[in-house]
């Protein structure tokens, strides 16, 4: 866990911020990383693993029955934590986007008037009706072309930076996981290392595409990670969940 927040520190120091949004190619690579830590690419990623810990070749109902109470369990958690996050932290601290400032440099338009938009659906919309105004191919960042794929993540991404949800949901995760293989199977270095490395791709992906600074998925990465210590040292964790062996 150290590891890897020290991995997404590094970001801290190095430029990446926006480094693959002007190459087709390096942007959809890293759009796509981006979406496994999306609501659908986690939802994918639950299913997935509450079958794993949940199944049993001794009895269908059994494993239905775990499968469902363990997706529901972490789903809950995930989505307490989101809300908390989106809702509340976010609308709080209301810091911009890398990407909306670069976007209101490069436009014109003011930043305080977009978040003016109560909803994240009428900022985008919003930020759609500016850009369908102007050549796309006129929108530079640093002085060079942002391309389709990366305008298109940055029209969507309309809420507030800090600290980055993504990274929180990533790291979370990658806290959960290993412990309920550890208790379930009795085995999670290699659940930890996979994890840790995807939501460490993850907070890079935000910073690449420009979407979050370095002190967002930072931040991010060990406020998730916190949450998730917090919820197993509490016990709440394997009372939630069944994770006793089948």
């Amino acid at each position: 866990m150290v590891i890897s927040v020290i991995a997404v520190s590094i970001l801290l120091i190095l430029p990446l911020e926006n480094r693959v949004i002007f190459d087709s190619t390096l942007a959809h690579i890293w759009i796509i990383i981006t979406n496994t830590g999306s609501t659908v690419g986690v939802g994918v990623f639950l299913i997935i693993i509450s079958f794993i810990l949940s199944y049993t070749s001794k009895a269908i109902k059994l494993t239905f029955k775990k499968f469902a109470i363990i997706l529901l369990s972490i789903g809950v958690i995930l989505g307490a934590v989101a809300f908390l996050n989106e809702h509340l932290i976010k609308e709080r601290i209301k810091v911009e986007r890398p990407s909306v400032k670069s976007l209101s440099t490069s436009l014109g338009f003011n930043s305080n008037d977009y978040y003016s938009y109560p909803t994240k659906k009428e900022r985008s919309a919003y930020l759609q009706s500016i850009i369908s105004k102007v050549d796309q191919r006129k929108i530079t960042i640093q002085d060079k072309y942002i391309t389709s794929e990366a305008l298109q993540v940055w029209i969507k991404e309309s809420g507030y930076s800090f600290p980055s949800g993504h990274s929180v949901t990533a790291f979370l995760l990658a806290v959960l996981i290993p412990y309920l293989f550890k208790i379930r199977y009795n085995k999670h270095k290699l659940a930890t290392t996979l994890f840790f490395i995807w939501a460490t791709a993850i907070a890079y992906s935000r910073v690449l595409l420009g979407v979050h600074s370095a002190y967002d998925v930072t931040l991010g990465a060990i406020w998730g990670e916190i949450i998730g210590n917090i919820l197993i040292l509490s016990g709440l964790v394997d009372k939630l969940m069944i994770t006793n062996k089948a």
